[in-house]
Order: C-alpha cells, then structure tokens, then sequence
C-alpha cells in the first residue's frame, strides 16, 4: 500500500511557482508601463516647451515662432513696448528687427460684425456667408410670425 504523495507534495509547490511567476509578469508589465508613461509626457514636454505653462511675469510675450532649419528659428517677442523679432541659432541670438508694438483696433478686438449687422470684412469669405445666411434666416423667421 503505497501511496503517491510525491504528487500531492508537489502540486503546491508547482501552483506557489506559477502564480509567483505571474505576479512577476504583472509586476513588471506595469512597470514598463510607467516607463512608457513618463517618456510620452517627457516627449510631449519637450515638444510643447514651456509656452502652455503659466507665466509668472508678463514682460516678456512670445508672439510667434518659426523654424527656419534644424536648430535655426525666427521668434517674434514683445519686450516692454517693443516687438523684437529674433534669430535664434545654437549657442546665438541676433536681434533682426525692432519695431513698437501695434496698437489694437476695434475691428481687431470684435470680428464677428460690425455694429449695423453687416459682416466684417476681414472675416474668411466662409465666415461671411455663414453669417449672410444666418442673419437670412433668422430675418426670415421673424416675418412668419
């Protein structure tokens, strides 16, 4: 009367193996996972720049930025009252032109329509058209009632 106990013995063990070998997989799978997680955002930083970040001071605005070449830009900045367009270049930057900062008219400020309804002329001729038949319909509407 032998009994198998070699087997019971080592149906545990073989189960403690396996789900250790599990949460190993889980464990790392996350892991990996952060990673991944930290290079995207690390990524999207540096490819956003500090431009979205909340400004502490308001004496320096950049308006515009283009890039000319691999590491070559034009940056057009607004420094007390002036507005400076730069050459910006790995290890220089070169003032290109200085002009005053342009002051801001009432058709800038409100370009969706002038006060007598009409459409604005600085609007896309798409703009324009939407707004032409909006005010149609809304005009045509109004006489039905």
């Amino acid at each position: 009367m032998i009994t198998n106990t070699t087997n019971a013995a080592s149906t545990p063990a073989g189960t403690d193996v396996v789900s250790s070998l599990t949460l190993l997989g889980k464990v790392s799978a996350s892991l990996i996972l952060v990673i991944v997680i930290i290079l995207v955002c690390a990524w999207i930083f540096r490819r956003m720049g500090s431009s979205w970040l909340p400004s502490t001071t308001n004496k320096i605005q950049v308006i515009t930025s283009a890039s000319l070449g691999g590491k070559e830009r034009i940056v057009v900045v607004d420094v007390e009252g002036k507005r400076l367009v730069l050459g910006v270049a790995p290890g220089s930057v070169n003032r290109l032109s200085e002009v005053a900062i342009p002051e801001i008219t009432a058709i800038e400020k409100e370009p969706s329509a002038t006060e007598n309804g009409h459409v604005n002329p600085i609007l896309s001729p798409f703009a324009n058209l939407l707004k032409a038949k909006q005010k149609a319909s809304s005009d045509h509407k109004g006489s039905k009632k």
